[in-house]
């Protein structure tokens, strides 16, 4: 598995290298490489399967299920995942909406850490 610079994994993710689902059929399981880039976000209860690799600057939905590669500049949503947008795409819609907030300084330097941030702690930062 390798995982690149500034990914981050929301509650509940996975990411699989290995499928042991033939193992009682045929005494073997697969186990396959799998990538994800720089720049990516995994987000809530989603699930990356073996052998998949991720481009950089990557956004994958909550609760989506990737089976095939994503590329680069993507934002990705669903079970299977499919491109919904891309990066930018998705960006112009949130600042028409305007839902993008600067995130406190506080709170970046718990991310960069990798620090697991529970709904308490948010709270305490808010």
């Amino acid at each position: 598995m390798e995982i690149g610079d500034d990914f981050i994994s929301a509650p509940g993710s996975i990411i699989l290298a290995h499928d042991a689902s033939t193992l009682w059929h045929t005494g073997k399981y697969r186990v396959q490489k799998t990538k994800i880039g720089n720049r990516v976000f995994l987000g809530a209860n989603s699930i990356i399967l073996p052998g998949v690799v991720v481009g950089d600057d990557v956004i994958i939905g909550s609760g989506s299920v990737v089976t095939k590669d994503i590329a680069s500049n993507s934002v990705v949503a669903g079970n299977p995942a499919r491109v919904v947008s891309t990066i930018s795409e998705y960006i112009d819609k949130c600042e028409q909406r305007k839902i993008l907030y600067t995130p406190d300084e506080k709170f970046i330097d718990l991310i960069t850490r990798g620090e697991i941030i529970t709904e308490e702690r948010q709270n305490e930062l808010r």
